[in-house]
């Protein structure tokens, strides 16, 4: 008897959280401050009107308030949110209508060999290995300093 579960795309989409390191207070004024948050992979725009996404976010310092303005990116930056936050517990935060403002498809190609690629990460780039998707080294700033480690992980000739 095969004993593996079997996880629908739904079931796992609803266990996909924002990551509180993923999330910036811009601004903290008075009466309410500006968050900028960036969504992790497989987050859609459509899960915004899922207060769970921020349960995490919620449980730490960084905790969504009422009437907080919030800056959503999609973690493939084709997409960002503007929003604001209608009410907000330890548990979760309801974002009221969100404004999405789409933005272009990435213009620039990342470099790729046959074995490596340069990948976006959300935060930064880094080489992975086509083969199997595995991450080979850390995420740098921009996609030159990436190559650079592309290149480094062949040996060299003495």
């Amino acid at each position: 008897m095969n004993d593996t579960v079997a996880i629908s795309v739904s079931d796992l989409r609803k266990r996909l959280r924002v990551d509180p390191n993923a999330v910036t207070v811009n601004y903290q004024g008075f009466a309410f401050r500006e968050i900028f948050a960036r969504l992790p992979s497989g987050l859609i725009a459509d899960d915004l009107k899922e207060p769970e996404i921020w349960k995490i976010v919620q449980q730490g310092n960084k905790a969504l308030r009422k009437f907080d303005r919030v800056i959503v990116i999609s973690f493939d930056e084709t997409w960002l949110a503007e929003c604001y936050v209608e009410n907000a517990t330890g548990e979760m935060a309801v974002l009221a209508k969100p404004r999405i403002v789409s933005f272009s498809e990435r213009t620039e190609k990342l470099f790729t060999d046959g074995t490596y690629r340069v990948e976006w990460t959300g935060t930064g780039y880094r080489v992975a290995r086509l083969r199997d998707g595995a991450a080979m080294t850390e995420s740098f700033a921009n996609a030159p300093l990436a190559e650079r480690a592309l290149a480094g992980l062949y040996p060299r000739r003495a």
